[in-house]
């Protein structure tokens, strides 16, 4: 256009606008041309087997029998995967990490109307749903002034005695004191359940090695005096493991560190490392069970009791006090009394006991009185006010 203006250098700028005419006819022709090229086929050799063929990297799975995978069609609306996928999010904010991502699948080994949840390749739990229908679940609160219609089981989480109802019934069996929920809410409890005692299972190196890098970004001075030296990732992981089966989360990444790098600083053996951690976190661990301001309901052992436990048994291996089986069934059956003598809405007690036998008697009340937090006398903050409620 600028050429065809008088007075113009036509002698350059027309042989230009020829030269980018042929310039975008030439790509175009050849877009066109690379456009039609037809992809190569990629042909699957049958005798080639890849490692993803033999292996299953997923550390959570949740296997629905063929006749539950509805459960799974959002198009329908079923909100199970969406369930999940919440359920995930809030217990990476109670455990403090980013859990791996779960896994559901059909399988012809459960039960057309069953469920099965796996860790690592091994069931820790499952059950059977009626789809269509709505689990009420007595709590313990139902009145029994009107029957209610529908097939009784029990909860698979809690196992508290229930009934499979209609949809339409769900107003009536909520007026008569049942806790009604769906399916999906269903399975997504027991996963909650199973895994918030396992939070240490679900914990690993490359877990490990994202929250080092996360405090690594603004606290990096504090992350250098813990690995690789004097600590390594493998140490670290097992401390944090550890600190989970105790009912420690990580959300408090930073102060959960700095008591590690603390610890680091006078010993590397594992179980004395756990020690001081433990009693540097006194202080949050019983702000865990005790509100601000109110008394620490407490449980200590007679002296002669104590010192039963502490001069018993020791596992040759690791050093261990292992209990008589007798004094153990004995104490631990005592304890769970005096807990389930309690009100459930007071607060937590918690048995104190020497250092040395924290381990020991935390292994036996978590099989017998899980409600009773175990504290060592380390742990216990100086100035918590307590109210000693039973000596055994």
């Amino acid at each position: 256009v600028i050429g065809c203006i008088p007075a113009m250098p036509q002698s350059i700028i027309l042989p230009l606008s020829a030269g980018a005419f042929w310039l975008w006819h030439s790509l175009r022709k050849r877009q066109e041309a690379a456009r039609n090229v037809p992809e190569p086929v990629a042909t699957h050799d049958p005798a080639h087997i890849a490692i993803e063929d033999v292996t299953d990297q997923t550390l959570v799975t949740i296997q629905l029998g063929y006749g539950l995978i509805n459960l799974t069609d959002e198009k329908r609306g079923a909100t199970l995967v969406a369930r999940l996928t919440g359920l995930r999010k809030q217990m990476c904010q109670n455990f403090g990490f980013i859990i791996p991502q779960f896994r559901i699948e059909d399988s012809f080994e459960v039960e057309p109307d069953g469920y099965r949840i796996t860790l690592g390749g091994a069931t820790i739990g499952g059950g059977r749903i009626k789809p269509g229908h709505m689990l009420a679940i007595d709590t313990g609160e139902v009145m029994h002034s009107q029957a209610i219609q529908g097939e009784a089981t029990v909860d698979p989480s809690f196992g508290c005695p229930a009934l499979w109802i209609d949809p339409g019934a769900r107003d009536l069996a909520v007026a008569e004191g049942y806790l009604a929920v769906d399916p999906e809410s269903v399975i997504a409890t027991q996963i909650h359940q199973l895994l918030a005692a396992r939070a240490q299972d679900l914990l690993g190196p490359d877990q490990v090695r994202d929250l080092i890098d996360h405090l690594r970004a603004r606290h990096g001075q504090l992350i250098e005096t813990i690995p690789p030296q004097p600590l390594s990732l493998a140490a670290v992981t097992r401390l944090l493991k550890a600190l989970l089966s105790d009912g420690i989360s990580l959300r408090h990444a930073l102060r959960v560190f700095s008591s590690i790098s603390l610890a680091a600083q006078q010993t590397s053996e594992h179980d004395r490392l756990i020690d001081i951690i433990r009693a540097d976190l006194g202080a949050m661990i019983v702000a865990e069970a005790c509100p601000p301001d109110a008394k620490l309901p407490v449980i200590t052992l007679a002296a002669g009791l104590e010192e039963m436990v502490v001069s018993g048994l020791q596992d040759p291996a690791s050093g261990e006090i292992v209990i008589e089986p007798d004094l153990a069934r004995s104490i631990g059956e005592r304890i769970a009394t005096i807990v389930s003598q309690r009100d459930p809405a007071a607060t937590r007690p918690a048995l104190i006991v020497q250092p040395r036998a924290r381990r020991a008697l935390t292994a036996l009340l978590r099989l017998r009185a899980p409600q009773c937090l175990v504290l060592s006398i380390n742990e216990l903050p100086a100035a918590q006010p307590i109210e000693v409620i039973a000596v055994v």
